[in-house]
């Protein structure tokens, strides 16, 4: 199921910025994980003692047209073990996190979207990965779990989207699980249009900050969302992000003077093109945006889909970037190499950007990048891929050392 490949010919290192900062760091390797037809990865974490745990689904394995799917890797990549979990219907794996009894906790969503018969799917896990116990969550018509969150009580706060409940088409869903995964209780939070949660934090006192996108609220077809929950998961205030056209995304964390950063893409117009720009929002502790910063290469369409905190020293970065013109280069502004690329940005504390990188083939799509910062100071990066691998689209995992000064 892994295969070991390498790059040298297929990526693409960018542009380095202007403000003078650290090299770009070296990719140490990668690896892709999948069989003949489409498989996604959508959450890593790395693994106490080394090694990183991988969550997403499969169509080449397991028992139905899609399944859950994790994956476990040494600290060079190699698999040491995978579980499928799943039927004849449609599963899915959204976030896996490590607990602290040292087993993991998956969620993501089961059954047949098609019809409208999807639910939350909880699912914890031994160490290697055998099911030790599953819920599930939701009503008559599609239910989704994406983010999840182990909380200081050992029970879990899922953040997701349900067109069961609510006031909508569909409502961010936030529910509060205890250790076994028993429902203690749950929110919804939307309007009369669709409204998507894309990640939850635990905030510094005690309640809970969700980053989503919504069309019920806002200035334009859809906004960036963030909502300020209690302990109990009661909204004390949210905030929207956006113009006239289509934003989305909705990563969110916390910063370390009490605000939060909200990263997402917000559309704008190139000359005779429409395309998007990675959005980066900084907040204050009531949600009110201190300054913003897009990155924006020209001639293409560029998403961000994850950040991440780097201590002191900024933010990490992940998403796609697509470049209309074939064979378009740093030199005339573009980057990525046709297709969708890999992206990733590191900035400073500022949201400057100090340096950023694509990975991809011409003409191909890589896609649903997340990018983490691993215990040695290097990073770790997950994403999909139609560049290489094995099928239509594998799991792609891929390393990079530390920066050099």
């Amino acid at each position: 199921m892994a295969l070991k490949i390498s790059l040298m010919w297929g990526l693409a290192l960018l542009i380095s910025s202007s403000l003078g900062a650290s090299a770009q760091p070296e990719e140490e390797w990668n690896t892709t994980f999948g069989g003949p037809s489409f498989d996604w990865g959508s959450s890593v974490q790395e693994k106490e003692g080394g090694g990183y745990v991988i969550a997403g689904h499969t169509e080449s394995y397991g028992a139905g047209r899609n399944d859950a799917w994790l994956i476990a890797t040494d600290a060079s990549g190699n698999e040491e073990w995978n579980k499928t979990f799943g039927s004849v219907g449609n599963d899915f794996g959204g976030s896996v996190m490590a607990t602290r009894d040292g087993s993991y906790i998956l969620v993501g969503s089961t059954g047949f979207w098609e019809i409208g018969g999807s639910d939350v799917w909880l699912i914890k896990t031994d160490s290697e990965g055998n099911e030790l116990w599953n819920k599930t969550f939701g009503g008559s018509a599609n239910d989704f779990g994406i983010s999840i969150l182990e909380i200081e009580d050992n029970g879990y706060i899922v953040a997701g989207h349900t067109e069961s409940y609510g006031a909508g088409d569909g409502d961010i869903w936030l529910i509060k699980t205890d250790s076994q995964g028993e429902k203690e209780w749950d929110k919804t939070f939307g309007g009369v249009g669709n409204d998507f949660g894309g990640s939850v934090m635990a905030t510094k006192d005690g309640g809970y900050v969700v980053g989503g996108v919504t069309q019920s609220y806002g200035n334009g077809s859809n906004d960036l969302w963030l909502i300020k929950t209690d302990s109990e998961g009661n909204k004390e205030w949210d905030r929207t992000f956006g113009g006239s056209g289509d934003d989305y995304g909705g990563s969110v964390l916390q910063t370390e003077d009490g605000g939060y950063v909200l990263m997402g893409q917000t559309r704008v117009d190139f000359p005779g093109i429409g395309g998007g720009v990675v959005w980066l929002i900084k907040t204050d502790w009531q949600g009110i945006k201190e300054w913003e910063k897009t990155f924006d290469y020209e001639d293409g369409d560029y998403f961000g889909s994850s950040i991440q905190k780097m201590g002191s020293d900024g933010y990490l970065i992940a998403g796609a970037a697509v470049s209309y013109r074939e064979g378009a280069t740093e030199v005339d502004g573009a980057v990525g190499s046709g297709g969708h690329d890999i992206l990733i940005i590191k900035t400073d504390p500022e949201g400057n950007e100090l340096w950023n990188m694509t990975f991809g083939k011409p003409g191909l799509d890589d896609q649903g990048a997340l990018a983490k910062e691993t215990e040695d100071g290097s990073y770790v990066v997950l994403c999909n891929t139609e560049s290489y691998g094995a099928g239509r689209k594998d799991v792609w995992l891929i390393k990079l050392g530390q920066e050099s000064a």
